[in-house]
């Protein structure tokens, strides 16, 4: 099942990350991403991984691939990933991967949603004030 993604936020949107994914699936969220960043100079994501389960490895290949593509395509509309995720141990897991692999965008790791879309929402505002050389936000 493709993540159903949230776009009642934007220029943020809400990603609820499946328990269970094909690669295809995979594919398609990542092309959906790609899309929706090409429609605004900043954008926020809210990945909810609350639901999710732990794919296997070759799955986990698959979208690190993807999404260093999607670094290449959108990474500088990209302005701020938060990642919703409940357990602190599976939270500090990957701020870890975080600080050895950084994105080329900021990124969270917060343990409920409304930090979450406060955060991102946080983040597009600062790019585009930034983008509008305005001091205000």
């Amino acid at each position: 099942m493709k993540p159903p993604i949230d776009i009642s936020y934007w220029p943020v949107v809400v990603v609820d990350w499946p328990p269970v994914m094909t690669a295809e699936d995979v594919d398609a969220h990542f092309v959906e991403i790609r899309a929706l960043a090409s429609r605004t100079e900043a954008l926020g994501i809210v990945v909810d991984m609350t639901l999710s389960g732990t794919p296997a490895a070759p799955l986990r290949r698959h979208a690190a691939r993807q999404l260093e593509q999607s670094y290449a395509v959108a990474g500088r509309r990209i302005v701020g990933v938060a990642h919703v995720i409940t357990s602190p141990l599976v939270r500090g897991m990957l701020t870890a991967v975080y600080w050895l692999s950084p994105p080329p965008f900021r990124t969270v790791v917060v343990g409920s949603r409304t930090e979450a879309i406060e955060w991102a929402t946080r983040r597009v505002r600062m790019a585009s004030a930034a983008e509008s050389g305005s001091a205000e936000l």
